[in-house]
C-alpha cells in the first residue's frame, strides 16, 4: 500500500514545479524512503521530561528545553511571554498518566 502522505508530497511537487518529473512511480517511491528516514529520526532516542506550568497544566518537554522551560515558569504572568509554553513543549491533556511509551529509563531501580 502506498503512503498517502508520499502520494500529496508528489501532488504538490508536480504542481509546484510544473514540468515533467521521473514517473510518478519512481518519485512516490523516493518520497516514502525520505519519509521512513523522517520517522526514524523523529525516534532517535531524544529525552523527555514531565513538568507543570504555574496553572498546574502538565507537560511532556524534551531534555533540551529543560532550561528554557524553567526559565519560562519563572516569567511575571502578565508578560505575555508568559502566555505561550515554548516551542517543543506539549501539553498534555490529562496530564502524565495519559502518555504511553516503550523501553522508559529514568532515575532509581
Amino acid at each position: 500500500m502506498k503512503d498517502e502522505a508520499a502520494i500529496e508530497i508528489f501532488r504538490t511537487m508536480k504542481s509546484l514545479l510544473g514540468g515533467p518529473l521521473s514517473s510518478e512511480a519512481d518519485v512516490i517511491k523516493y518520497i516514502e524512503a525520505a519519509l521512513r528516514e523522517v520517522r526514524l529520526k523523529e525516534r532517535s532516542g531524544e529525552r523527555y521530561f514531565f513538568a507543570q506550568d504555574e496553572s498546574s497544566h502538565w507537560y511532556i518537554i524534551p531534555e533540551r528545553l529543560r532550561a528554557e522551560w524553567y526559565e519560562w515558569t519563572q516569567l511575571d504572568p502578565d508578560n505575555e511571554d508568559s502566555w505561550s509554553p515554548p516551542k517543543g513543549a506539549r501539553r498534555l491533556d490529562g496530564g502524565p498518566q495519559a502518555v504511553t511509551f516503550e523501553n522508559p529509563r529514568g532515575g532509581g531501580a
